[in-house]
């Protein structure tokens, strides 16, 4: 089952609306419903977040057949220095906000390019 698919039904399982969902995890309702139809990914905050609401593990959501190796070499150092601790939830936190500023500014780059 599609990690959007399982969200909805530990939702609905729970009869939470999207509303409700978005209030507890902190973001308006319509990113959970952009979550919900595949358009958008939450980032690992909102991830576990969202995991937390349904009293679950993160994987049972997202699955664990996503093979590490199949990552960029770069990727899987930047996932072992983040699992080997020694950064606080604060950090991590920075660390995902500089990913998703990043992310905004090839954006911007990309339609700026067409």
């Amino acid at each position: 089952m599609h990690p959007s698919e399982k969200i909805k039904e530990l939702r609905m399982n729970m009869g939470l609306t999207q509303k409700q969902l978005a209030e507890k995890v902190g973001v308006v309702q319509s990113m959970i419903a952009m979550i919900e139809t595949g358009q958008k990914n939450p980032s690992f905050d909102l991830a576990q977040k969202i995991a937390d609401v349904f009293g679950v593990d993160m994987n049972e959501i997202w699955g664990k057949d996503y093979d590490y190796d199949d990552l960029p070499a770069d990727v899987r150092i930047l996932l072992r220095n983040i699992a080997d601790g020694g950064l606080t939830k604060k950090q991590i936190s920075a660390i995902n906000q500089i990913i998703n500023q990043f992310r905004e500014v090839n954006k911007k780059n990309e339609g700026n390019q067409q």
